[in-house]
């Protein structure tokens, strides 16, 4: 047996390095196989991958789509980006063919994808009428109203779920996190992410929640709000043993219920990973504190909002994900799917700011992550004053709050 094992996204790691983690080791040991079958798999079905995105782009037998070669693809947290360059009309342009990897979303496909549907832009134009009818009358009589895709089933067969989406080119963007290192202390470009950062963090929250959540596309192509609230952070726990305590359409009408099941949710965690403690002493201290989590969170509830509204917010958001152009510009967002309508007393300031994680704040670390919270917190409220809203929450002043009470811990 070698010493050292190949693990996904990491360096090789050893049995030492590995008793150490927090993670689950042994889970994750299988994801590099299971990515190279599941790229093995995709390349054996390209003719598919081809057919399938001439029907949703409403192309004709004279167009060309050619699937390019795997090396070529890329891969993030959940998914496999299967590249196909299509010509069409003498054009030549590049489209995302992206896959979820099941080992990474295990039982979590269904809940994030619907695979038999095409933009209304992409269909003839008396479907296109025809959905637009529909969608104003859906308006009138206020029913949930029609999202701008429409159920177009493929004849081609296929096994894996997808999602055809457009190609971000250098024109348009490149993402945070190639430059982040470099330039995070250009005080000029850090301001102008922050404000394009505000501004999405308002504009998700600007219109108010009826219960936290996740939103869900149904097959009369209506988007509700009518899936528990499925984070990314969820997502990888369960992925990894996590009991899952909460069915599909599981909501939660209040702070309190959503807490509780939370925090109920972490226990389970702990009891089920394989790796949870270092010793006796390590057990009974992450006892004591979820313990003393599970006394005190209630405290930092605020009260007029226990009931709702419930604000959008993203729960990815990270450099991985975020596109800028040369000055810091946001230019596009990619990960959408992690959206959850959410408690207003989980906003926050990403912890990520800093270029460090969460645990490394601590010291010098903790104050310079306070200087640029407040930094940030500066250009919200700038920001906020521009926005309109139709709820009275003040985002900014949620957040300072949870910072002075030490809430967001």
């Amino acid at each position: 047996m070698p010493e050292k094992l190949d693990i996904d996204g990491r360096p090789p790691i050893s049995y030492d390095t590995a008793i150490g983690e927090e993670y689950n080791v042994i889970k994750r040991l299988g994801y590099l196989p299971a990515t190279q079958e599941l790229y093995n798999d995709l390349w054996t079905q390209r003719h598919s991958i081809a057919a399938l995105t001439k029907h949703h782009l409403g192309l004709s037998s004279r167009d060309i789509c050619t699937v390019l070669p795997s090396d070529e693809w890329i891969r993030g947290g959940f998914n496999v980006c299967v590249f196909v360059e299509v010509i069409s009309a003498g054009v030549s342009r590049k489209f995302v063919f992206r896959c979820p990897m099941p080992h990474k979303l295990n039982g979590l496909v269904d809940e994030k994808l619907s695979c038999e549907y095409t933009h209304a832009k992409y269909r003839p134009f008396y479907i296109r009428i025809a959905h637009g009818f529909w969608r104003h009358i859906h308006n009138l009589l206020q029913r949930p109203l029609l999202s701008q895709y429409t159920y177009n089933p493929a004849d081609e067969i296929f096994t894996s779920a997808y999602t055809l989406l457009e190609y971000i080119g250098p024109e348009t963007g490149e993402m945070l996190q190639n430059t982040w290192e470099k330039h995070r202390g250009d005080p000029t470009k850090r301001e102008k992410l922050f404000c394009g950062m505000a501004k999405i963090i308002l504009s998700l929250a600007r219109i108010p929640q009826s219960k936290i959540g996740s939103f869900q596309f149904n097959h009369n192509s209506t988007i509700t709000l009518s899936n528990r609230a499925l984070s990314c952070s969820i997502a990888i726990l369960e992925n990894e043993g996590a009991e899952r305590i909460l069915k599909k359409s599981d909501t939660h009408a209040s702070t309190d219920a959503f807490l509780s099941d939370m925090i109920t949710f972490h226990d389970q965690r702990f009891l089920r990973q394989p790796n949870a403690i270092n010793s006796e002493d390590d057990c009974r201290g992450q006892i004591a504190v979820k313990a003393l989590l599970r006394i005190m969170s209630p405290r930092h509830i605020q009260p007029d909002y226990r009931y709702g509204p419930f604000l959008l917010q993203l729960t990815d958001f990270n450099q991985g994900n975020i596109f800028v152009d040369k000055d810091w510009n946001i230019t596009c967002m990619i990960d959408l799917e992690w959206i959850c309508a959410l408690p207003v007393e989980m906003l926050n300031v990403p912890y990520w700011l800093t270029g460090c994680t969460l645990d490394e704040i601590t010291g010098p670390k903790y104050t310079e992550y306070d200087e640029v919270r407040q930094d940030f917190i500066r250009i919200l409220e700038v920001e906020e004053q521009k926005m309109p809203v139709v709820h009275d929450i003040l985002v900014s002043g949620c957040m300072k709050k949870m910072w002075e009470t030490k809430g967001n811990y």
